[in-house]
């Protein structure tokens, strides 16, 4: 009996160490995910932008995707700048409002997926307030541009064209990706925005944050594509942030797009453009 108790040891010690190796290998799954802030809000026209968050409890393998559903009608969920460091994947959800969308509370959900991972979901709220900045015909409206296209923009999310948009968001006198700026620094661009209601122009206000005043000429453009000239000045560094601002006089049509001329070869530098408010009568 002495001779067999080692065996019976010696095999208890083997089940032990294939438990151990079993937990080892156990794959990792996703322990959280959070969006910051849990309550946004966004006028009819504009738009909001929350964070996600998503923590795992090991290194996943493939790609882990984000997206968004509970979207109320005329609303774009738009996931970008998603990266991932020491178990962490963040991403910004922009969410672009129509005018056509409803005023009211919506509560949305985020879908975070990966390969081999189970899902994971978090809700947040998302308020949906009337346009006020344009009330009835022959009153005052000021408003955001809510889209914009650019002879070139550095990357197609950060520091893009978009970025443009909606009211300033930007930190003043940074490099900031929530603004725009061109592909090159000290370069000749054009920044063109668009605006939800066609008013008859009275002032513009630019906010720029980086290489301030290299903006050489503005414009504004009719409904029948005709440009019309309503600032000029000469590229010279002055102090930032700068929201630069002057009347509009003499332009007697509606417009809806406002064109911004740079000349940034004489600061060899981005002037990078926070967004553009164009204030006018319907």
């Amino acid at each position: 009996m002495r001779r067999i108790a080692p065996t019976i040891l010696l095999v208890s010690f083997v089940l032990t160490v294939a438990c151990e190796s079993e937990r080892a290998v156990e794959p990792p799954s996703f322990t959280s995910l959070e969006i910051t802030p849990t309550g946004a809000s966004g006028e009819q026209g504009g738009w909001a932008v929350v964070t996600a968050a998503l923590t795992s409890s090991g290194s996943l393998s493939g790609t882990v995707n984000l997206r968004v559903t509970e979207v109320p009608i005329g609303v774009a969920a738009v996931v970008s700048n998603v990266q991932s460091a020491d178990r962490v994947t963040t991403a910004t959800v922009t969410l672009n409002i129509s005018s056509s969308t409803i005023p009211g509370f919506y509560r949305l959900v985020v879908h975070a997926t990966g390969t081999g991972v189970t899902e994971i979901t978090a809700e947040f709220a998302l308020t949906v307030t009337p346009n006020a900045s344009c009330p009835a015909d022959g009153a005052v409206c000021e408003q955001w541009a809510t889209s914009a296209t650019a002879s070139s923009e550095y990357t197609a999310d950060v520091w893009s064209a978009r970025q443009a948009t909606g009211q300033p968001n930007s930190a003043g006198c940074e490099d900031d990706g929530f603004a725009w700026a061109s592909l090159n620094a000290g370069s000749e661009e054009w920044l063109e925005l668009t605006f939800r209601e066609s008013v008859r122009p009275t002032q513009i206000q630019i906010y720029e944050v980086l290489g301030v005043s290299s903006i050489v000429k503005v414009e504004v453009k009719d409904p029948q594509g005709a440009y019309h000239t309503v600032y000029t000045a000469q590229a010279a560094r002055q102090t930032c942030p700068r929201v630069l601002t002057f009347p509009v006089a003499g332009v007697s049509v509606a417009v809806n797009a406002v064109r911004l001329s740079l000349d940034q070869r004489t600061l060899d530098d981005w002037n990078e453009i926070d967004a553009v408010k164009m204030v006018g009568q319907r």
